[in-house]
């Protein structure tokens, strides 16, 4: 799914085609938990963003997406998963 390159974080839609976004986020999280995952959610929709942080994302962001948000959700992701991994060590 993610390859042979190493990721230290994903942004990716609830609405993926092909794939359920829930399934993709369990799965990035069960076979990549170093990497922080932050889900985008339709406009107003915190319930599927609770659930996907349930599933193990970082995070969720609702759309419409302002890039000021995404930089601070994602830089603050990356940051709790940086200490986890090194609690995990």
């Amino acid at each position: 799914m993610l390859g042979q390159r190493r990721h230290r974080g994903i942004l990716c839609d609830i609405d993926m085609p092909g794939m359920d976004g829930m399934q993709f986020v369990h799965r990035v999280c069960v076979g990549f938990p170093d990497v922080a995952v932050i889900v985008v959610t339709r406009p107003g929709d915190v319930y599927s963003g609770i659930l996907a942080m349930i599933s193990g994302a970082s995070g969720y962001i609702q759309a419409p997406l302002k890039p000021e948000n995404v930089a601070t959700k994602i830089g603050s992701a990356l940051k709790r998963k940086h200490l986890e991994s090194a609690l995990r060590v």
